[in-house]
């Protein structure tokens, strides 16, 4: 146990430090993406602790490894909050967002609406350090996707309403929320 004590301690100083020297950057996507690959340093770090994962025959074993990378993470990551990866990228990738459906001509009420479709009942409002609901559905358009930074294979990101959700899909976990990414007024999360 205080093996895994200790490297857990480890990974956060690794991702602390990686986040103050990304913050000193001037650009916000440089920041963004150093901010992503400290969490996915993490991510690795903390998967190491846990048994390896297999092809689980039976899904609820591959839903209960999920788990286990979940709460370990959330574990590390006690202290997390809203912007700490998108940070100070946060309005280019609204920007981005936002010209992306522009200039496809996707009306962002009429996708609105097809994300409230698509949403199952029981879905929960995004938190970051809790589960994703999958529940949310499955729209992302490709136009959003092609103008954002490309993200490493555990993470992804999703639209919940008007917001811009970065999903460790490994875990489960949301990992940050970029709020008023589509820039409308908006009661559908």
């Amino acid at each position: 146990m205080r093996t895994v004590t200790r490297v857990i301690g480890v990974a956060v100083l690794t991702l602390a430090s990686v986040r103050v020297t990304g913050a000193q950057s001037v650009d916000g996507i440089d920041t963004f993406n150093a901010n992503v690959a400290a969490y996915v340093a993490l991510h690795h770090q903390v998967e190491r602790l846990l048994p390896p994962q297999q092809n689980y025959v039976d899904p609820e074993e591959g839903l209960a490894y999920a788990a286990a990378l979940r709460r370990a993470l959330c574990a590390v990551r006690s202290n997390a909050r809203e912007d700490d990866i998108f940070g100070p990228a946060a309005g280019e990738l609204r920007r981005r967002a936002r010209y992306a459906l522009r200039a496809h001509a996707i009306e962002v009420r009429d996708l609105l609406l097809e994300m409230r479709d698509d949403t199952e009942d029981g879905a929960r409002i995004p938190v970051v350090n809790e589960a994703f609901s999958w529940a949310l559905g499955n729209l992302m358009p490709v136009a959003i996707l092609d103008a954002m930074p490309p993200l490493p294979d555990e993470l992804q990101y999703r639209l919940v309403g008007n917001s811009l959700v970065l999903v460790d899909i490994h875990a489960g976990l949301v990992v940050d929320i970029l709020r008023n990414a589509l820039g409308v007024e908006t009661t559908i999360q």
